[in-house]
């Protein structure tokens, strides 16, 4: 019979379907010191309510947590690469750029973690984090500014992510050199702030690939009822012209947006 921690659920449709996992799933690597030192994971939990159990990795956990916490693995099984999950009703991590900000490595799931208003700049200096998570935490956000900002080895897949809230995206993607995906379905119906949100992005590179992206960026946006007369620059990456995406462009122009970008291919 299986198990379930808290949080986690049996099966998403039936049928045989694969569990819905609603852990939070990361990967630390505690050889790097950060704040808490060597061998040891400061998680700093922000806004309140907060009410989850931690799976530390190492055969150890923690229930009920309600604050900010420290685990050290100096004396389990000493410093190295951990799996964490992390289970409950609310779960809400933050690094600002600080704290072990450098030691979390991977997002294998989101599950029930939430991005929350006050967390904006969430994972702000991760640069060595990338995600491979393919479901979307809990947005509870306006304000989204610098969510990923210095992370410089993000390229996670986030399209799927449910923004209608979202009136902030400022700095979103600063800075993650590899980040080159299609935020098409994004909401971004009531964001009045797009400075410097791809600055430093391949997204703003004139490849293949950006050109694909940004044409669904502009098919999508442009479907949208939009802010009037915001600026977003996409740099040197082309779209295609004569189609839905230059329609989808146009119409965003005639809302009085200035759309800086590489012309079509």
């Amino acid at each position: 019979m299986k198990v379930l921690r808290l949080g986690q659920s049996l099966c998403s449709s039936g049928g045989g379907a694969p569990a819905i996992d609603l852990d939070f799933v990361f990967t630390v690597d505690t050889t790097i010191a950060g704040s808490s030192g060597v061998g040891s994971m400061a998680l700093v939990m922000n806004g309140t309510p907060i009410n989850c159990d931690i799976d530390w990795g190492d055969g150890t956990s923690d229930t009920g947590v309600t604050a900010s916490i420290t685990h050290d693995y100096t004396a389990t099984s000493g410093a190295g690469t951990y799996t964490i999950r992390v289970s409950g009703t609310v779960i809400s991590i933050y690094f600002n750029n600080s704290g072990d900000k450098l030691k979390m490595s991977n997002i294998a799931n989101w599950g029930m973690s939430r991005i929350r208003d006050a967390n904006k700049n969430t994972f702000k200096g991760c640069s060595n984090m990338t995600v491979t998570a393919t479901d979307a935490p809990k947005i509870e956000a306006f304000d989204m500014r610098g969510i990923f900002y210095n992370c410089s080895v993000f390229n996670g897949a986030v399209g799927n992510w449910l923004t209608t809230a979202f009136t902030r995206m400022d700095r979103c993607f600063q800075s993650c050199t590899p980040f080159n995906q299609s935020i098409a379905d994004w909401d971004i119906s009531a964001c009045t702030n797009f400075h410097l949100a791809f600055y430093g992005t391949e997204l703003k590179d004139d490849t293949p690939t950006s050109t694909a992206n940004l044409d669904t960026i502009y098919k999508g946006w442009g479907a949208q009822s939009v802010q009037a007369g915001q600026t977003v620059d996409f740099g040197d990456a082309k779209y295609t012209g004569g189609g839905s995406a230059a329609a989808g462009k146009a119409v965003l122009e005639a809302a009085g947006w200035t759309i800086l970008d590489g012309g079509t291919v």
